[in-house]
């Protein structure tokens, strides 16, 4: 189950108070990370607008720290809101950066995210034989991290990999993820950012 708007507020009521003491503090890495968590709010609750400005106003303190893994994060946090405003080529490019300090800072949960965000948006590309592997990469590396997707990512993997499943037929998507789930970490990684296919929607 999603959250309700009460667990928003809550939420978003216990971030905004650590913004401040953080602000207090004058603790950057604090203050980014408040920020990002009230930006996770904005972007559940359909604000991409408010989501976008925190996001990239925690990547400024991320990047003035040099911390590559809060900017990674930032960055595809960002594609995210791309994304799901239908910017398809932005949504990309940044994901295609998010996923290159990731490999850089050999992050395999960060990889991990940054591979079901590629599947997310192969799928909204209609690009359902790409997104199948991909998160059959994904969910291999989470299993051998111990690090599985939170109840809101498992929520939405379970629903658009049904849409997919639906559109490719259990056997071919079955094949498509097992595919994926037997690629190498560096192996998934060159198919997630390699070119789109040009495969024509279902």
């Amino acid at each position: 189950m999603g959250q309700n708007q009460g667990d928003y507020a809550a939420a978003r009521a216990l971030y905004e108070e650590s913004l401040t003491l953080f602000r207090e503090l004058e603790d950057k890495q604090g203050i980014a990370n408040s920020l990002m968590n009230l930006g996770n709010v904005a972007q559940n609750q359909g604000d991409y607008a408010a989501a976008r400005a925190l996001y990239e106003e925690s990547m400024t303190l991320f990047r003035e720290s040099g911390n590559k893994s809060g900017i990674a994060s930032s960055l595809g946090n960002l594609g995210n809101v791309a994304q799901y405003q239908g910017d398809y080529a932005a949504a990309r490019a940044l994901y295609e950066e998010s996923m290159t300090l990731f490999r850089e800072l050999e992050d395999k949960l960060g990889i991990a995210d940054s591979l079901d965000n590629f599947a997310e948006l192969a799928h909204q590309e209609r690009q359902e034989r790409r997104a199948a592997p991909l998160w059959g990469a994904a969910t291999a590396l989470r299993e051998g991290i111990d690090a599985p997707r939170s109840p809101q990512e498992q929520e939405r993997f379970d629903r658009e990999g049904a849409i997919v499943r639906s559109a490719l037929g259990d056997a071919a998507f079955d094949a498509a993820f097992a595919e994926g789930g037997a690629m190498t970490i560096e192996q998934a990684i060159d198919f997630a950012v390699g070119p789109p296919t040009s495969e024509r929607p279902l």
